[in-house]
């Protein structure tokens, strides 16, 4: 498939455009590209997905296109490349939708710009990426990241969270027109002090991150 088919592939059928890398099964290990799958599932059976990188390597003359499940595609552009990045635009602008995978996916410029591109967006908003950022002890990004994700939920046409809380933070920072309180896991523990748990309580302890409360998790397994 070439570039010229690809943006006609787009146009012909009603898409979303996403401005992250498609995940691997290597990948799915983590918990970012897990939420990444579980979308993509959703979206699957109903509208043509495409998946455009931005980080292909200066030397990249044609960007790569490649099949992925259930007639998707994703395409790999470089973002020092001028004609890339006009291209990367234009694909962007021929679809129905574009999908952020938090803010963290359209903090390039180039990826901003194709978010910005879309004829409708949607924030997913994944987690409270600027305070995670300033707990991992990035101080100045995470004051930059304020700005983008008030700027990103703003311009959204749906916002979707993980949770009632994030939903609620997010709203105390930014006007939301839209939102869907949307996690992927059905088995979450809501609520639960740690008091009336059963012998088969599950407890989703995340990474090592500062942002996953280590301490907190522990306590309410022991």
């Amino acid at each position: 498939m070439t570039t010229s088919e690809l943006i006609s592939f787009a146009k012909s059928a009603p898409s979303v455009c996403f401005t992250v890398r498609y995940p691997t099964e290597v990948d799915r290990r983590d918990g970012f590209y897990q939420r990444i799958w579980a979308i993509d599932r959703i979206f699957a059976k109903s509208v043509r997905r495409i998946y455009i990188r931005t980080d292909g390597p200066i030397h990249l003359l044609q960007p790569r296109i490649r099949e992925i499940d259930n007639g998707g595609v994703e395409i790999q552009f470089s973002r020092r490349n001028p004609a890339h990045r006009l291209l990367a635009l234009k694909l962007a602008r021929s679809t129905r939708c574009g999908y952020a995978h938090s803010i963290l996916s359209i903090e390039n410029p180039l990826e901003s710009q194709l978010f910005a591109a879309s004829k409708c967006r949607i924030l997913d908003l994944h987690g409270a990426v600027p305070e995670e950022t300033n707990m991992a002890g990035d101080a100045d990004r995470s004051k930059l990241l304020v700005d983008l994700e008030k700027l990103a939920v703003e311009k959204s046409q749906l916002i979707i969270s993980v949770s009632q809380e994030l939903l609620k933070h997010v709203q105390t920072k930014a006007k939301i027109a839209r939102a869907l309180v949307l996690p992927i896991s059905s088995g979450m523990l809501i609520g639960d002090s740690g008091r009336n748990r059963t012998p088969n309580s599950v407890v989703y302890a995340g990474g090592f991150q500062p942002w996953q409360q280590m301490d907190k998790m522990l306590k309410f397994v022991y």
